[in-house]
């Protein structure tokens, strides 16, 4: 594939550069998705789109203490092998699936609760109400949702 198309923050390096590219640009993107739901901070900042464009041609890989104080060594590995520059060293899809921080599901423990403990399950029949969703039309409010039931 080959052309500009992506969202600033989540298009891989390969795209920004103009180079034809594969599937791994998708390993990117999920990189860019799971370092900012480590640390809730992008990984190539720019204030504009020409600015972030550039920051991801420099593959700068930061890991700001104060944002990754609690992310373990192995989530930050996978991070950056998601988000290798050199595309034929980025991991795969079935490669990620594989990696230890995934295969530990990112080191969390099954919860050790008595069944009993559990609260009941809600009886959601009474508290689900369908609702419509219709664009408002010009002579009404322009670009506003209209709620109906």
């Amino acid at each position: 594939m080959a052309g500009l198309v992506g969202t600033p923050y989540y298009v891989a390096l390969e795209v920004v550069a103009g180079r034809e590219y594969g599937e791994k640009v998708d390993m990117w993107s999920a990189g860019v998705v799971l370092y900012m739901m480590l640390s809730g901070t992008v990984p190539f900042y720019g204030a504009t789109a020409p600015e972030i464009f550039e920051a991801v041609l420099r593959g700068t890989l930061r890991f700001p203490p104060r944002a990754f104080a609690n992310v373990s060594p192995e989530a930050k590995d996978l991070l950056r092998r998601m988000l290798c520059r050199d595309v034929s060293r980025r991991l795969s899809a079935e490669q990620v699936l594989r990696h230890p921080w995934v295969v530990s599901r990112g080191g969390l423990k099954p919860i050790d609760m008595p069944r009993h403990a559990l609260p009941p399950p809600v009886d959601r029949s009474s508290v689900f109400y369908p609702v419509n969703f219709r664009l408002a039309t010009p002579r009404h409010a322009p670009s506003r949702l209209e709620f109906g039931r």
